[in-house]
């Protein structure tokens, strides 16, 4: 049979720190005057699940949307399915006054802040795609995973982020770099496992000092480790 379950909540300032329990007088005091709205629609069997909707949103604050589906549930060789997200901030005051307040004005976070989460499973093998964009740069991450012959991979790409909005007290202002892994394997010691890894700093300003060309090579074959930086 098929099964349908919807969520409809929405939560006033008062009942989400009622919720949270024990909290910080800086959590309380910047929380905003808005209602916390979360929705959710889920249909379909064991053969085939659909998250129709998954939406939460603190208005003025936060939203986050997402859906996908998942075929095969109970089957560990065909299970297959996709997860797709979409979150940002707006104005981030609350999220940032709480950050400054307890790390003593060490972390903060950008005003406008979005994240982009694609992310599947097909064959065996979980893949994901990552875009995090704030006000003058990005990350875009990429990952695959095998756990059966524990094979992954990694490809992340930073360019002109500004790290100075989110470490304020930090020397970096910002970073354009590149690392890329791939490998099988987390036995050290069994002679199939092996990992490459290739990095590079294509721009860091420290202190108003620009930094480039740093790159950094490695390999694990064999039980040899090699790395050489240039």
């Amino acid at each position: 049979g098929n099964l349908t379950t919807q969520l409809i909540v929405s939560l006033d300032r008062r009942d989400v720190i009622a919720a949270l329990g024990d909290l910080s007088d800086s959590f309380k005091s910047f929380y905003p005057e808005t209602s916390l709205k979360l929705l959710g629609l889920v249909e379909g069997n064991l053969n085939k699940i659909y998250l129709r909707q998954l939406e939460s949103e603190l208005p003025g604050v936060f939203k986050i949307d997402a859906h996908g589906t998942a075929e095969h549930v109970m089957d560990d060789i065909n299970r297959s399915g996709q997860f797709f997200l979409k979150a940002g901030t707006n104005n981030e005051s609350f999220l940032r006054g709480v950050l400054l307040k307890e790390s003593g004005g060490r972390f903060s976070i950008p005003d406008h802040l979005s994240l982009d989460l694609q992310a599947s499973l097909a064959k065996g093998e979980y893949h994901a795609d990552m875009l995090l964009t704030e006000q003058t740069g990005n990350v875009k991450l990429s990952g695959r995973y095998h756990p059966r012959f524990q094979k992954y991979g990694v490809d992340l790409k930073v360019d002109s982020l500004a790290l100075i909005h989110f470490l304020p007290k930090d020397s970096i202002f910002s970073v354009t770099a590149d690392v890329k892994a791939e490998g099988q394997g987390t036995n050290l010691f069994a002679n199939t496992t092996w990992a490459q890894l290739e990095a590079s700093i294509r721009n860091l300003v420290y202190k108003e000092n620009p930094i480039s060309g740093i790159s950094l090579e490695g390999s694990l074959k064999e039980h040899q480790l090699q790395a050489n930086m240039i």
